[in-house]
């Protein structure tokens, strides 16, 4: 049973974010309507007003970590803001690049030596990279909110991610350990 490769689908990102476009250069310009519209419409209507008329992209951005941290009060490690969101995202970005780190260290030679000097990265090699950045990045994905994105396969659990990483890793010990996890939830569920 083969997999499809992911691949996102960049016109339809395109095009719904053609739907929101204004006149402003910014991509979130109609996020001040929209969230007028909403605060209009919930029980807290006065909220609306609070609004400014010109979108703000500083605003957006401080709404966006006041969010992050109200959210995550309720969180049994305690708060979280966004830079922890930023970091988590960089780490697992940081994996894809951990092949090359590896490879020049093997060579005795720096990742960037080893990238300018011995090695070129192709577009083939460029495409498979963004591809498991994109798959990074959809894993973290509601599957409705991925399907906006262009991507309509089935989403392994989070265990099979892992299981999948640990084969790649050849960490068999951890291989076998998530293989047991993932038979006892099967066995579970049957």
């Amino acid at each position: 049973m083969g997999r499809r490769e992911m691949v996102p689908d960049p016109e339809r990102v395109y095009l719904e974010l053609e739907g929101f476009r204004t006149d402003s250069p910014f991509v979130f310009a109609a996020f001040s309507d929209q969230l007028r519209s909403f605060h209009a419409s919930s029980s807290q209507p006065w909220q609306a007003s609070q609004v400014r008329a010109q979108f703000d992209p500083e605003n957006l951005g401080e709404w966006f970590y006041r969010q992050v941290s109200l959210w995550s009060e309720s969180l049994v490690r305690g708060k979280a803001y966004v830079h922890v969101f930023r970091k988590t995202s960089l780490q697992y970005a940081r994996r894809g690049d951990d092949a090359n780190a590896r490879l020049a260290n093997d060579a005795r030679v720096g990742k960037g030596v080893m990238l300018t000097s011995y090695v070129k990265e192709s577009d083939e090699e460029m495409r498979h990279s963004s591809s498991r950045m994109f798959a990074r990045i959809r894993s973290s994905l509601r599957p409705d909110v991925a399907l906006r994105y262009g991507y309509d396969e089935p989403m392994t659990s989070p265990l099979e991610q892992q299981l999948n990483e640990a084969i790649a890793a050849q960490d068999w010990q951890l291989a076998t350990r998530l293989t047991a996890q993932l038979a006892q939830q099967k066995n579970r569920a049957s």
